[in-house]
């Protein structure tokens, strides 16, 4: 079926930011007292990408986790990890999991063996996303190719941030009219099925016609990917694990190039 649509996922995907955990943490550090220092969880993060302690893009199971120390979560990690095939559960079977598929995730997974506070975490992720996006800067390319495509598929933007948060990156990146329709706190993959419903109401049966791309297999491509449609995942990290059979883009430059492939 000739693709008709074409769904992008924004953080990790239409911008790319490797680093911004050094600052989540240091400011989180500020905001609550922390059994970890932030320079240690930085460390960690720095460590998974370098393809030690957690194998990325598996399913952890971290219910009644709770450790003291990053040694001790260190040595606990194998035990938490699910050895099974990804796709081989559903989306309500992998509910009760953490699926491991970017860097929030580690941020998630931390939180979740140390305790961190919700509300502390939930101020220093607003103030995280107010400085990164002092320095977002437009993409002149990115830009261009999008309003190309627009001439020819439908673009939607569906991004789980909420649209207080996501709208000044569209724009501080000159994205801001790149798509037909934007849709925030998706809450992918399980309110996926409802945006898609508002702007497309037969997109189950035209889902080979439809290509998601995101840097999140779980949240971004899992649903499509299983229904039948195309899809295309943003990986920088070249040293962690990755989902078998999945198309990969390395970095920016990788997906405008194969963008233009569609024009």
């Amino acid at each position: 079926m000739t693709l008709q649509t074409i769904l992008f996922d924004l953080d990790g995907t239409l911008y790319q930011d490797h680093t911004f955990y050094n600052e989540y943490f240091k400011i989180l550090e500020q905001e609550s007292k922390l059994p970890v220092s932030a320079q240690e969880c930085i460390q960690f993060i720095e460590e998974v990408i370098a393809g030690k302690h957690v194998k990325m893009n598996t399913y952890y199971d971290v219910r009644n986790v709770h450790v003291n120390s990053m040694e001790e979560l260190k040595a606990l990690l194998p035990s938490l990890q699910l050895t099974c095939d990804v796709r081989s559960l559903s989306l309500e079977e992998a509910k009760q999991y953490i699926y491991m598929g970017d860097l929030w995730s580690l941020i998630f997974l931390l939180a979740n063996a140390f305790q961190f506070s919700e509300e502390a975490c939930n101020r220093t992720f607003q103030k995280t996303r107010e400085d990164m996006v002092q320095y977002v800067q437009e993409n002149k390319q990115l830009k261009e190719v999008l309003l190309e495509l627009k001439k020819k598929y439908t673009l939607i933007l569906c991004s789980n941030t909420y649209e207080a948060s996501a709208v000044p990156f569209v724009k501080a990146l000159g994205l801001y009219d790149c798509f037909h329709h934007c849709h925030y706190s998706t809450r992918k993959p399980y309110g996926l099925t409802d945006a898609l419903n508002t702007y497309i109401p037969d997109w189950k049966k035209e889902v080979a016609s439809l290509l998601s791309i995101g840097d999140h297999w779980f949240n971004d491509l899992k649903l499509i990917e299983q229904l039948g449609g195309q899809i295309m995942l943003i990986q920088p990290y070249e040293k962690v694990n990755e989902v078998e059979n999945v198309p990969v883009c390395r970095d920016m430059e990788d997906m405008i190039s194969f963008l233009k492939t569609l024009l």
